[in-house]
């Protein structure tokens, strides 16, 4: 396991605590695939929690990493909130103050966006942006697609020129072939923790974590076969 520093801990104790992540029997991924555990970003939903995971994507990309970037940018739903309160967080916390926007799963086409069709809601972005994308988990990357699409029609649209400096994610769930993502779009991607140092952290600290409904620590019977799963999730990636 990858030694993990306290900021990636106190990240996944918020999941953990929240119940963000969790085991079930019958779980399946958005592209179908089944799956014993799941993260469900959605269940971060009080200002404490959203704070605090909010400023550990901050540190995370502003202090670790270092990417530059005006506006973040959060594919919807969920990353929408993500992008918002981050933005509030680089303020508050970093001094760094940055725009934030989402993406419409419709495009607008009414109100100021009459005779247009508006790809984000607050439309935000503007020429010369380095953007950074922020999202809850890498899975499949299909999300992660689309949004890059949106924002590169959304350029092409308004004769932009605009730079997707990164994209970040809490989670990588070390399933998605991020490398070809990289290579066929020209962009860099990373995660505050992947999937195999979150599990392998909460279960030596014996961290409570949602078990079929139930907040206790990792059995040994759940890690295994949650390690057996991971292996095989990583032979499909390669």
């Amino acid at each position: 396991m990858t030694e993990l520093s306290n900021y990636r801990k106190n990240f996944i104790n918020i999941l953990a605590k929240s119940g963000a992540i969790f085991f079930k029997e019958g779980l399946h991924l958005k592209d179908g695939r089944p799956t014993p555990y799941f993260i469900n970003f959605g269940k971060i939903n009080d200002a404490k929690s959203s704070s605090r995971v909010a400023n550990a994507l901050a540190y995370d990309a502003l202090r670790v990493k270092k990417i530059n970037f005006d506006i973040i940018v959060g594919p919807s739903y969920k990353a929408s909130t993500i992008a918002s309160v981050m933005a509030q967080e680089l303020y508050q916390v970093q001094g760094k103050n940055v725009r934030f926007d989402y993406d419409r799963k419709e495009a607008k086409a009414h109100g100021e966006a009459s005779n247009s069709n508006k790809l984000f809601v607050n439309n935000a972005i503007k020429d010369n942006d380095r953007i950074l994308v922020v999202d809850d988990v890498f899975t499949s990357m299909g999300t992660k697609e689309d949004i890059v699409k949106k924002i590169r029609q959304y350029a092409q649209d308004n004769d932009f020129n605009v730079t997707i400096t990164h994209i970040l994610a809490g989670v990588d769930r070390e399933q998605s072939n991020r490398l070809a993502f990289e290579q066929e779009y020209q962009i860099s991607t990373s995660a505050i923790v992947g999937a195999q140092d979150m599990f392998q952290f909460l279960y030596t600290s014996k961290t409570p974590i949602q078990i079929d409904g139930e907040m206790k620590p990792m059995d040994q019977q759940t890690k295994t076969t949650l390690d057996t799963y991971l292996q095989e999730q990583r032979r499909f990636t390669r």
